[in-house]
């Protein structure tokens, strides 16, 4: 089933105009999530949705905004070609950098990175148990894994940071090829 949120606004001498937006907790989407605008109107009215950024369609009815990255504002702008009125109505869809990302808690963390936030590098300092090999991956924010390395027993290994953009990254390392830690580095400059 699909919920939606409905919004009805009455111009002056204008027909009645529905927009709609997929009913979201919160109006709160996960980084990359695909969310669907809905626009319905009477009477023969022009519409556009701004901006345009990421979606698939701008003057559709049902424009898709695909991976959205950030919180972004959407105006629908509907004009009557009866009338020439005009009316303008915004939906924000705000981007939680946590939803999606469930943090393990494990009792000792096995890897440790320090400094987080990094500049242009941080240390990685980790501690495999059992002659083991663990494999330390990062991901930048639409998921694309962007580094990775081995870790073996109690070491230390630099992460060089200068090339990455400033923002939020995620890590998880995996053991035997099950996550058993996970987590966040930010880069700011």
């Amino acid at each position: 089933s699909t919920n939606t949120r409905d919004f009805q606004f009455n111009v002056a001498d204008c027909e009645i105009v529905l927009a709609q937006i997929e009913e979201l907790e919160n109006d709160t989407v996960a980084v990359g999530q695909d969310v669907q605008l809905m626009a319905e109107v009477f009477g023969g009215q022009e519409f556009s949705w701004f901006p345009e950024d990421n979606l698939d369609d701008p003057n559709s009815l049902s424009p898709t905004v695909v991976g959205i990255s950030e919180t972004t504002s959407y105006v629908l702008s509907v004009v009557s070609n009866i009338t020439g009125c005009s009316h303008e109505d915004t939906i924000t869809i705000f981007v939680d950098l946590d939803i999606g990302i469930e943090v393990l808690n494990t009792k000792e963390s096995l890897v440790q990175i320090n400094p987080n936030p990094a500049t242009t590098q941080t240390i990685l300092n980790h501690n495999i148990p059992n002659n083991k090999t663990a494999h330390f991956q990062l991901y930048n924010v639409l998921g694309k894994p962007i580094y990775q390395t081995k870790l073996q027993g109690k070491n230390t290994q630099v992460l060089n940071t200068a090339t990455y953009s400033e923002g939020i990254y995620f890590y998880k390392v995996l053991l035997e090829n099950e996550i058993i830690e996970n987590g966040k580095l930010v880069v700011v400059r």
